[in-house]
């Protein structure tokens, strides 16, 4: 099969996949992070009632679509905090009200999530961290390997990265640019064509530098040579394409590789 028609929502981390249940996908939630840098010091909020509208108003009829979270549904690796056991179940269902579907991926975030939510809402399946298939797509995390039936998609999507574009300032710290990175998929025997790294949805934590050395990427599927790293296209959140991996490193080395 081909790769389905793939449509980023402008300015959004969320991509549509045209599949016959046409699917709206987001990753890295990360539910409950500011209290991460409240004990660093830093005062970091965000808004979760705010978050479930933009997930279920960002399409026209959420009813007719499915969604999928591809990973890091909620913060905290050290068990559930308290943020997380009110917002969690809250969110959840908020979203299953909304869609037809909702499939969630175990992240390496979300360790407790089952012990937040259980017992699930009838239309919310949890896949685990080596990932699953729906409609020709294979979704996983990122931070383990795949199951093989992963290999026998046509495309792949991943998370765990938080992929941005780092650009440094003559004054100033750098900024942070999230992006969408979409690569050749090349581990022999697969079908895969290729795999898309989505920009998290949360973008506290700045994640992989797609400009950086390729070290800075996560993940045995990105750091095992499964994707061509080079080759991969980049565009930032309102579309701009910024050229492929290669030419981003020749063109705006990043500290690190000084």
């Amino acid at each position: 099969m081909s790769v389905p028609r793939l449509a980023p929502i402008p300015d959004k981390p969320i991509l549509i996949i045209d599949t016959p249940t046409p699917m709206v996908v987001v990753a890295d939630l990360h539910i409950g992070v500011e209290d991460e840098y409240r004990k660093a010091g830093a005062f970091y909020q965000v808004d979760y009632e705010l978050m479930a509208k933009d997930l279920i108003s960002c399409i026209d009829d959420p009813g007719a679509h499915r969604l999928v979270i591809v990973g890091d549904f909620k913060h905290s690796t050290l068990g559930p905090t308290r943020r997380e056991q009110i917002w969690v179940p809250k969110v959840m269902e908020s979203l299953s009200q909304a869609y037809a579907y909702v499939d969630i991926l175990i992240g390496n975030h979300d360790g407790s999530l089952l012990s937040i939510v259980e017992p699930l809402p009838e239309n919310v399946s949890v896949h685990g961290v080596h990932g699953t298939v729906i409609e020709d797509v294979a979704f996983i995390h990122g931070n383990a390997w795949p199951d093989e039936k992963l290999y026998d998609a046509s495309l792949m999507v991943i998370g765990h990265n938080h992929p941005h574009l780092w650009l440094a300032r003559k004054v100033g710290k750098p900024q942070y640019l999230p992006c969408w990175f979409r690569a050749p998929f090349v581990k022999d025997g697969s079908k895969v064509e290729q795999i898309v790294v989505m920009p998290a949805y949360t973008t506290k934590g700045h994640g992989a530098p797609v400009n950086g050395p390729p070290k800075e990427l996560r993940g045995p599927i990105l750091t095992h040579g499964l994707a061509d790293i080079e080759q991969a296209e980049i565009r930032l959140l309102d579309g701009t394409d910024m050229g492929k991996v290669a030419e981003l490193r020749h063109q705006f080395p990043t500290d690190k590789e000084k």
